[in-house]
């Protein structure tokens, strides 16, 4: 049974600063931005409603059944932390945490650095109230162009009125302190200041506008029974509210089971965001190393997080050698870049790792050496690089790359735990359902147009930070010359053709010149012809000999883009 408790604005922020009203390890982070905030502020001074807090009562001197953390003045994280004795009274927020949050930040902090400002010449007549987080007041727009009757605004910080009315309840007193101080005059003002003041004080300090519903949680002698059913509630509330993520439900049920999950997941986010691994990642990671890639974040239960919080140290380290293995092979700026790349080849790369038969010491330190090709690193960087060459984890490679791609190589990959990795199964699959493949003795100047692009550029030029977006990519021979000269689109806009030059050198005296001619203003042409892979031999850089010349370079990105496989 719920039993409610109605409090004002002021009591409820009392009880978040004295740590009453907590947020248990279950709750998400804040996820309003600073205009739901504002909204928020806009219905409480309109008096409309916007909703029930729900909370799990707790009592002095029991275990509560959840781990939990307070709510903070600037909304950043913190981590929960588990008691075995209450030494008060406390209420857990199931639903409600981004309006309680709002209300916290908006009256006794910042969000984002911005402080929360209130406009004293609001038109509370018609119930036009302007609030504006802010990281300072002169950023404030002083025109007010929403209104036809007050045509400026007069912004003042709600933390500090806030903090006036506590000191002093008595509004109008306030009010005559802010008209003296700001040296208005004008009677007009004077009064709507007054009334907003007023308007401030009753909203935050008089009304009952916040009802709690008390829940008991205690229903059963099972502590994960409990817990399990105030998740299920937690869902279902806020399904109405603020939509939870694939992932904030998964951590629910994670965070249920076991309140480490939550810094489990953050730190790891936050070690590995390099590679590519957000929240989202490290879930379906997880869900592939317990074998189950077609299952959705949302149906998982208590046996997968047993087997996460049963398997946390191998995780740990597979994610560790998993990272090595991308430094190593110089693949952490290709899955770590802002362009949006496949994380598929990262699950399975960690499930090998994972289900490998050394120890957690050995696998520690698997990668070491990693420079005499030991037969493991070598196998797993063939199936890297051919598999990304070939477009395996692309649209419209043959598959639905994260559906059916992801089922049959999980498969083949489950077959073979703590074996050698399985090179030749995966290429058999390749052949048997994608439009092609190309192994690296296949690989051809003629075929070398089907690969992918960007990831040859990625292979070209090995740099520790690449985005093909902040650089040109430039024909090495005019595409108007060859045009002229006869040659088809087909060679003239190929990768044999292309290279990736600065802004500034490609809007420079290069334009429509002949590679012989514009070569000689490049500083070290020596090292421009080793960058870009442009064969050494002068007599081929005329358009005449670019049949030759586009046969020679595609040799040299092979070579290269093949190395070590």
């Amino acid at each position: 049974m719920a039993h409610w408790t109605y409090l004002s604005i002021r009591d409820v922020i009392t009880k978040i600063e004295e740590q009453d009203i907590v947020l248990p390890v279950i709750q998400r982070r804040l996820e309003w931005n600073e205009e739901q905030m504002e909204l928020l502020f806009d219905s409480l001074f309109r008096q409309n409603s916007f909703g029930s807090i729900v909370c799990i009562e707790e009592d002095k001197g029991k275990k509560p059944l959840f781990a939990y953390r307070p709510f903070t003045v600037d909304g950043t994280s913190t981590l929960s932390q588990e008691h075995d004795t209450l030494d008060r009274n406390i209420l857990l927020v199931i639903d409600g945490q981004q309006r309680l949050q709002s209300f916290y930040m908006g009256l006794c902090g910042t969000y984002k650095g911005k402080t929360l400002y209130y406009d004293l010449l609001s038109n509370c007549d018609n119930l036009e109230f302007n609030f504006r987080f802010e990281a300072s007041e002169d950023k404030l727009p002083r025109v007010n162009k929403n209104s036809s009757i007050m045509s400026e605004h007069l912004w003042y910080s709600a933390p500090r009125l806030f903090s006036e009315l506590k000191a002093n309840t008595n509004s109008r007193l306030i009010a005559k302190n802010i008209v003296q101080n700001l040296l208005i005059t004008d009677s007009v003002k004077e009064d709507r200041i007054r009334e907003n003041v007023k308007d401030f004080s009753e909203r935050i300090f008089a009304d009952e506008s916040i009802g709690i519903s008390r829940v008991n949680a205690h229903m059963s002698n099972d502590i994960l029974e409990d817990r399990a059913r105030i998740t299920e509630l937690f869902r279902r509330l806020n399904d109405g509210g603020t939509k939870l993520s694939a992932y904030d439900l998964l951590a629910s049920s994670l965070k249920c089971f076991d309140y480490s999950m939550e810094s489990f997941i953050e730190d790891n986010e936050s070690k590995y965001s390099d590679i590519g691994i957000n929240k989202d990642v490290l879930i379906n990671l997880l869900l592939v190393l317990n074998d189950k890639p077609d299952k959705s974040m949302a149906d998982m239960d208590d046996s997968d997080a047993k087997f996460i919080t049963g398997n946390r140290g191998r995780i740990e380290i597979t994610l560790e050698v998993l990272k090595k293995f991308l430094e190593a092979s110089k693949h952490t700026a290709w899955f770590g870049t802002t362009q949006k790349r496949s994380v598929i080849p990262l699950y399975f790369l960690a499930y090998h790792i994972f289900y490998d038969p050394s120890d957690d010491e050995e696998l520690t330190h698997i990668f070491d050496n990693y420079d005499v090709g030991g037969p493991k690193f070598s196998r797993m960087l063939k199936w890297l690089k051919l598999s990304l060459l070939n477009h395996v984890f692309s649209y419209g490679c043959g598959w639905r790359a994260n559906i059916k791609g992801m089922r049959l190589i999980h498969e083949v990959m489950r077959k073979n735990k703590g074996k050698d990795f399985p090179l030749s199964q995966l290429f058999k699959l390749y052949r048997a359902n994608l439009h092609y493949f190309y192994d690296e003795k296949q690989i051809k100047s003629s075929n070398l147009g089907s690969l992918d692009e960007d990831y040859i550029f990625y292979l070209i030029y090995e740099r520790p930070k690449f985005s093909i977006r902040v650089e040109d990519k430039d024909h090495i021979q005019p595409s108007s010359l060859l045009r002229e000269a006869g040659f088809p689109a087909s060679k003239i806009d190929s990768v044999g053709n292309y290279q990736l030059i600065d802004v500034k050198t490609n809007r420079g005296g290069k334009s429509d010149k002949e590679f012989a001619e514009w070569i000689e203003c490049v500083p070290n042409i020596q090292q421009y012809l080793q960058i870009h892979l442009i064969p050494e031999d002068p007599s081929l850089w005329y358009v005449k000999k670019f049949g030759e010349f586009l046969e020679a370079r595609c040799r040299k990105i092979i070579e290269k883009i093949t190395l070590g496989l």
